[in-house]
């Protein structure tokens, strides 16, 4: 057989496989596990891996999670062993409808007489016997016996027994109704919050984008791990005892009591874990759909705005140990005023060059920043000519370098009027320089105001909410330009990023970096995006306004204007840099 043979039988066995895979238990999901109290009146009652729980009342119990059906007799044996007795058990709920948790449902409500309450959007699939689980439904090994549904939860519904109070979170993803129970467990006068996690994991196989699993299962992901993290927490529990460390915890409780079970820290370790995961797969699956990728710029290097000389050292050292981090290659666009400080030129020289020598390419932003609509033609002609000269002598000092120079005006503004434009074309057709397009930015400067006065009166929350509110308003400004490329060239075009060498971005920059790739990007050169044919698209705008090049495209595709749909900061970030 040829290689390639090998990898298809290899790959068909894998395939016929996965329902096999799905109901042969894990051995320690049938291996019997001494029950015991984990807290108050709620005890551990499942196998070494596959967890139920029973919570007593003099009203009646309840159980979370029959197992499969192998598992009830051994569930029956455990509430007896604690004393108590499977006939009082009123309410049977799940963790959600996987065979390794349900299956066993039949069974335990014809034993026990409880009803059955599950969460609305799992309880089709159950009663059904899995049949119409969006994944396994066809597959024949991963079915089980159906049940009826008693009573059909809401996500925020309430299972009263007693005095016991049972929030039902839908959490889903996993499965569509997958369901987090929460609690308020007294046990010798102290209050507990406990959490039952249901499922965060994505299957093999799982769809999250293109043609998802089912239509909402990214956003029903996405919701989840936003609900999980608001979640209080002291006793942290799950449908498999794997997610919280069962066995040692277990045994730990036998001499330290609930204080073993006691932890919130693992609890948010675990979401951040599984959200992690779920971050990285739905990136990957978006490459494998999109190829997506992205060219990160920076301008108005060394150091954007007012700040002093260590300002843009810190800044400096920051970006580029981000930027190293990921392997990601940056072209910077230079201001020759930002440079030749008096009193600091060398010093700024030194900093402008740790970024040649890092291998970012480095490209001319001007000598003085100057509004081309705002000043006369050949005064601007010469201060770019003037920018060119000084970045032009930084890069011959490597004789290595042969990155073709661009020029990126500042504020993005042509001047205003077709003869303008026209002039600066060919001053840069004649220096051998081409204008250096963008699709996306994300008014940072706007933020970064905001932000800088936030650390100026040491208001570390203030800052703190207007780094959370730019990394979000990212996602936004880049789910404008993946729709809007899709919408013009039916494809994902390489994206072209804009942001400044200012403080925010030097402390928000590796968790941009991690939100793009979370996005499904791969970090490219410029010079390699900008060769994709869309930047081929004849680009007629002239006017002073910095629109990216989305927009300036649809000028000559003859497209109606969207730019009142593109997102804007939050209002509040936004009086904030007006002084409102």
């Amino acid at each position: 057989m040829s290689v390639r043979q090998n990898i298809i039988l290899f790959v068909m066995l894998c395939i016929c496989a996965l329902p096999r895979l799905v109901a042969q238990p894990d051995p320690a999901w049938t291996q019997p596990m001494t029950p015991f109290r984990i807290v108050g009146n709620l005890y551990y009652v499942g196998s070494k891996d596959l967890a139920s729980y029973l919570i007593t009342t003099p009203d009646g119990h309840i159980v979370i999670n029959s197992g499969f059906e192998a598992n009830v007799p051994m569930i029956q044996a455990s509430i007896k062993k604690l004393g108590f007795n499977i006939t009082d058990v009123r309410y049977l709920l799940i963790s959600h409808a996987h065979n390794d948790h349900c299956s066993g449902a039949a069974a335990f409500k014809k034993i026990s007489g409880a009803l059955y309450m599950v969460m609305h959007e799992d309880s089709a699939v159950v009663a059904t016997g899995g049949k119409k689980d969006f994944h396994y439904g066809g597959m024949t090994d991963a079915l089980y016996p159906p049940a009826r549904v008693d009573h059909v939860l809401e996500d925020g519904d309430v299972v009263k027994l007693g005095t016991m109070r049972l929030v039902a979170h839908r959490t889903g993803g996993h499965t569509k109704g997958c369901t987090t129970w929460t609690m308020t467990i007294t046990d010798k006068g102290a209050n507990y919050n406990v959490v039952i996690v249901g499922s965060m994991g994505v299957n093999p196989g799982y769809r999250l984008v293109g043609t998802p699993s089912y239509p909402t299962i990214e956003v029903d992901y996405e919701r989840t791990f936003a609900t999980l993290r608001s979640l209080p927490c002291d006793i942290f529990l799950g449908a498999h005892g794997s997610y919280f460390d069962l066995e040692r915890k277990a045994k730990a409780s036998v001499k330290q009591g609930v204080k073993a079970f006691v932890d919130p820290a693992g609890y948010t370790a675990y979401v951040a874990t599984k959200e992690r995961d779920f971050k990285a797969e739905r990136a990957r699956q978006l490459r494998n759909l999109y190829r997506r990728s992205v060219a990160i710029t920076i301008d108005d290097l060394p150091y954007a705005g007012e700040g002093t000389l260590a300002d843009a050292q810190a800044a400096t050292k920051k970006l580029l140990r981000a930027l190293a981090a990921d392997s990601v290659r940056a072209d910077v666009f230079v201001v020759g005023t930002h440079v030749e400080v008096e009193g600091e030129k060398a010093a700024r020289q030194q900093l402008v060059r740790a970024w040649r020598d890092a291998g970012h390419g480095l490209h001319n932003h001007s000598y003085s920043h100057l509004r081309y609509s705002a000043v006369p033609t050949e005064d601007y002609r010469a201060d770019v000519h003037r920018g060119e000269v000084l970045v032009t002598a930084l890069r011959n000092e490597r004789r290595n370098d042969t990155m073709p120079p661009y020029f990126r005006a500042p504020y993005n503004d042509l001047g205003g009027s077709q003869g303008k434009r026209d002039s600066l074309m060919t001053l840069l057709t004649k220096d051998g320089v081409r204008l250096a397009p963008f699709t996306v930015e994300h008014s940072d400067y706007i933020f970064n105001v905001v932000y800088r006065k936030a650390l100026a009166a040491n208001d570390t929350a203030r800052a703190a909410r207007v780094r959370r509110d730019y990394l979000d308003f990212l996602d936004q400004a880049f789910a404008f330009a993946e729709e809007t490329s899709q919408e013009m060239f039916t494809r994902q075009i390489p994206q072209v990023f804009l942001i400044h060498a200012n403080t925010l971005n030097a402390d928000c920059l590796p968790d941009m970096l991690q939100r793009l790739r979370d996005r499904g990007y791969t970090f490219v050169p410029f010079r390699k995006a900008v060769s994709d044919t869309a930047y081929q698209t004849p680009d007629l705008y002239t006017e002073k306004w910095g629109r990216s090049w989305l927009h300036r495209w649809r000028l000559s595709m003859k497209l109606p204007s969207i730019t009142r749909n593109e997102p804007e900061p939050p209002m509040w970030i936004q009086d904030a840099y007006n002084n409102k």
